[in-house]
């Protein structure tokens, strides 16, 4: 699949999201974040991947993680006062960005897995079953079936409110599918942008789901 491809099927994802928003303007909701983007291009192997966290010290003297190994190197700015992350990059992807950081198949098929982080507002934490339920109905009306949200969940990671959302975008090519995960830790938002571009990744996808942590 092309990039321009991609740039257009992303657009929708976007356009998407701020339907999201906008039916949410008047209740408890969590403001939309922006699609994963597509980097420029993709280093020859992938290194094997062990994440850890680590900390330094803050102004208080007090130990507060500000940032994540990934891959047994150092991404600066993976995470902002006192919590970060953990995710396991599959060994069949590469780290193509450091911030935000961005992973992307080895296969040149332009599926990338990235973390974007802001400043986190709270409204996750007052989301019910019920808004997400009707997010999801009126989006995909106002979607008009270019892309279809086809599964969400509302839930918790490590004790931080998560609301996890899966798309659909047909395409000539064959199917996009993106996965979107937002984490409030707090005083950091954390969103885990999952784009598919082959339809063969959704299981790596759940996978990596699996191993994220807020610490």
């Amino acid at each position: 699949m092309k990039k321009a491809s991609l740039g257009i099927c992303a657009a929708m994802l976007a356009a998407l999201v701020l339907v999201l928003a906008g039916c949410t303007s008047t209740s408890s909701s969590a403001p939309a974040s922006a699609p994963a983007s597509t980097p420029a291009s993709v280093p020859a192997s992938a290194p094997a991947s062990v994440p850890e966290s680590t900390s330094t010290p803050n102004a208080a003297g007090t130990s507060a993680p500000d940032s994540v190994l990934v891959n047994d190197e150092l991404v600066d700015g993976a995470g902002v006062g006192i919590t970060s992350y953990t995710i396991d990059i599959p060994p069949d992807f590469t780290i193509t960005s450091e911030d935000p950081l961005v992973a992307e198949a080895n296969d040149g098929s332009e599926t990338i897995i990235e973390v974007l982080t802001s400043d986190a507002t709270g409204e996750l934490a007052r989301l019910t079953d019920a808004d997400v339920q009707q997010m999801v109905e009126d989006a995909n009306l106002e979607a008009g079936g270019t892309t279809e949200i086809y599964d969400y969940k509302l839930y918790e990671i490590d004790g931080c409110p998560a609301l996890l959302m899966k798309s659909l975008t047909p395409g000539p090519t064959g199917d996009l599918t993106e996965y979107q995960l937002r984490v409030d830790a707090g005083i950091s938002e954390y969103t885990f942008n999952f784009v598919d571009t082959t339809g063969e990744y959704v299981d790596t996808f759940d996978a990596v789901l699996e191993t994220i942590q807020i610490v």
